[in-house]
């Protein structure tokens, strides 16, 4: 059985970081953090992976896309988890008048709906 230590301080981190950047194809500390977090959230629990989801959305600090993602789910499926949850849809807002019609038109393109 292989005993594992943990890295004791933050120096640690910040070598083994370094080193495993320097190992490896990744970019950046971000895309090595990106790989890390995702490789912890294909082991959490669906449970602990819903909890991190709603939380990041409630807080509006991700799109609802982002957090079906992340809670491991479809965004249909997302969605009424959230309604049975009786956690709000949070509908993303347009930054523009611009970027509003950009998103009319694309919707009636892609369902072929007439114009008002």
């Amino acid at each position: 059985m292989q005993v594992t230590t943990p890295i004791a301080v933050t120096a640690d981190w910040v070598a083994v970081s370094t080193s495993i950047l320097h190992a490896t194809d990744l970019p950046s500390l971000d895309d090595l953090l990106d790989e890390a977090l995702d490789a912890w959230l294909a082991k959490a629990e669906p449970v602990l992976r819903w909890k991190v989801a709603i939380e990041l959305y409630t807080t509006e600090q991700v799109s609802s896309g982002r957090a079906a993602e992340i809670a491991g789910l479809n965004y249909f499926v997302f969605q009424q988890k959230l309604k049975d949850a009786g956690i709000p849809f949070l509908a993303a807002e347009s930054t523009s008048i611009e970027e509003a019609q950009q998103q009319e038109a694309l919707i009636h393109a892609v369902f072929n709906l007439r114009r008002p």
